[in-house]
């Protein structure tokens, strides 16, 4: 111990020496200060409360509040759409910002509406990009292309049948296996015709010779159906044209007979 303090004695009387280590402690000095002064400068920083210092101009609105402008209402609810849209898609869930509550720039309740000016979630999985709110089976028919699982379960919540044709083709309909006596309700006689019900099966369900003839039947196609000789007469149909269909000259003539009769 004591040679220790000897040999510092003599580092202290050398001017070398005492120099180097005057300059080695102000150093150290230093470096100690500055990382104390950054050390507490960060903490500061993550410590302190946000703040914000402005907003862009033209901002009007902010989410969240009572009193927001038609222009903010009509902005939100268009992204609220498109949002639900999306997840109804993709089978995931979404949060709408709820707009039914707030309040716009005179102080007046927006209420739920049909108009996109306001709704609520429920409202907003049942409207389409083009602002008319639809019903949810609507969206799923649209959506599942008018599959006969989709119709199947429209018909199931009781949705009738003349709506499901305002979202759904008459080919989808049928396929969805829907009678012809029930398509006939929303269905033109044409447009069965055309997806492929035939004369026996639109004559089983209630059309007469003169209404499938206006529809585009020949007398062929309806002597086949069943009907008979007098009741193609009945409906416009000629004699040539009886006769074409292979109905015998007897059944025509008291067919026309008859209807001279009835003339008189």
């Amino acid at each position: 111990m004591a040679e220790t303090l000897k040999n510092l004695g003599k580092l202290a009387a050398d001017s070398r020496s005492r120099t180097i280590i005057i300059l080695t402690g102000i150093v150290l000095v230093i470096a100690v200060t500055i990382g104390y002064v950054g050390f507490k400068a960060r903490t500061s920083s993550q410590a302190g409360p946000s703040e914000i210092t402005g907003i862009p101009a033209g901002i009007q609105s902010i989410p969240g509040s009572k009193n927001v402008t038609p222009q903010y209402v009509k902005l939100q609810t268009k992204e609220n759409i498109k949002e639900a849209q999306r997840a109804l898609k993709s089978g995931k869930s979404f949060v709408p910002t709820i707009l039914g509550q707030q309040e716009l720039g005179d102080g007046k309740a927006q209420p739920e509406s049909t108009d996109g000016s306001g709704v609520g979630f429920a409202t907003l999985a049942q409207q389409e990009a083009g602002g008319q709110a639809k019903p949810l089976w609507f969206v799923n028919l649209k959506q599942a292309q008018c599959s006969r699982a989709a119709i199947e379960d429209a018909l199931k919540k009781k949705v009738t049948l003349a709506d499901i044709k305002a979202a759904c083709s008459c080919e989808r309909i049928k396929d969805a296996g829907v009678s012809v006596e029930q398509s006939k309700q929303v269905c033109s006689c044409k447009d069965l015709r055309a997806i492929g019900y035939g004369a026996k099966a639109l004559k089983n369900a209630g059309y007469t010779a003169r209404q499938l003839k206006n529809c585009g039947f020949s007398a062929c196609e309806l002597r086949d159906a069943g009907f008979s000789a007098q009741q193609l007469k009945d409906a416009g149909f000629s004699d040539d044209e009886l006769r074409g269909a292979g109905f015998p000259s007897k059944q025509i003539d008291a067919a026309g007979k008859l209807l001279s009769l009835i003339h008189i």
